[in-house]
């Protein structure tokens, strides 16, 4: 029911990438034959037809206002749910109650983001594995599968990359069947900074522009 590739188009001006599972990189840990969701309304119509969804029913999506791209991104998400059947409302929340949803499950849709997860798949097992389940911890969804967490304890112990990258794969098709939640995209990270500006290295995470301060210098 989302048109996700329009997102990335319209929101992020073409700056950003989609991702189909839960591992998000690197490249060799992704199987190419995962199911892509590409947008496709009629088929969105007939599922919640089948599901015996109530048309009648008001979902809300919950999100911090004024954060980069979201705001535009949940009132088009707001649209194109609503095109199918569903009736969206906005729920802009602060930090603090977003956090108290989240950790009591209160919550219909959550819109949020961040994290560089794309740098080892391992940093997606806190928000996956059963024993990460909110509120005890960073999985939100509430997620819990025990073949996956399997794989994430076996592939802990390999040290070899391109046989943990394969256990990477297995997880990935998984959570590309299952759905713990549903990814829009990955924006890419975007820096302005004046040419007097000596030793800057952009960095792929949008919070840690000054990972490298201490070697800048301002040329006169």
């Amino acid at each position: 029911a989302i048109d996700r590739a329009s997102l990335v188009k319209q929101v992020l001006a073409g700056y950003g990438s989609l991702t189909n599972a839960h591992i998000l990189g690197p490249s060799q840990a992704l199987p190419p034959e995962l199911n892509k969701y590409e947008y496709n309304p009629e088929k969105a119509k007939q599922l919640l037809k089948d599901a015996g969804w109530d048309t009648n029913r008001v979902v809300k999506i919950q999100l911090i206002p004024g954060l980069r791209d979201r705001d535009t991104t949940s009132t088009i998400i707001q649209g194109q749910l609503g095109a199918v059947g569903m009736r969206v409302e906005l729920n802009p929340v602060q930090a603090g109650p977003l956090q108290e949803n989240l950790r009591n499950g209160t919550f219909d849709f959550t819109l949020y983001g961040g994290g560089s997860y794309a740098l080892d798949p391992e940093s997606t097992s806190g928000t996956t594995m059963c024993d990460f389940a909110a509120p005890k911890g960073g999985n939100q969804s509430r997620y819990c599968n025990q073949e996956v967490d399997a794989l994430y304890l076996k592939a802990r112990a390999i040290v070899d990359q391109s046989e943990r990258a394969k256990v990477y794969q297995q997880i990935a098709k998984i959570t590309n069947e299952e759905v713990p939640y549903i990814w829009l995209y990955v924006p890419a990270p975007i820096w302005a900074y004046s040419d007097k500006l000596q030793n800057f290295k952009p960095h792929g995470d949008f919070v840690s522009g000054f990972w490298n301060a201490a070697e800048w210098s301002l040329r006169q």
